[in-house]
């Protein structure tokens, strides 16, 4: 099985992160800001630029009950994350912030 190359995170992220006070090997990090469906092409509704039946916050609501079946705390974890990344002004940040508060899972 092929394994997936992580992204790098930028400087700017990982001093972000370190400044709200988050730990920047955290995962949950790494896949809200670097390779989670989040950020500026994220979609709430169906746009014509993706596959027919696309809805990122569909997609993103998915994954995180994968995420959360496969580590039991995910949810707790990503409601830390969320709540320090709240307190960013990156507008990167706030952007994958915002699509992750509309998911039941993680904001209760």
């Amino acid at each position: 099985m092929a394994r997936r190359k992580r992204k790098i995170m930028n400087k700017e992220l990982l001093e972000e992160i370190e400044a709200l006070g988050g730990n920047t090997a955290d995962p949950i990090w790494q896949w809200l800001l670097n390779s989670g469906p989040h950020g500026p092409g994220f979609t709430w509704s169906q746009t014509r630029r993706e596959p027919a039946g696309h809805v990122g916050v569909e997609l993103l609501r998915r994954i995180v009950e994968e995420k959360a079946q496969l580590q039991p705390s995910f949810c707790e974890n990503a409601k830390v994350v969320v709540s320090m990344g709240l307190k960013s002004t990156n507008p990167n940040v706030l952007s994958a912030i915002k699509s992750q508060l509309c998911l039941e899972g993680i904001t209760n």
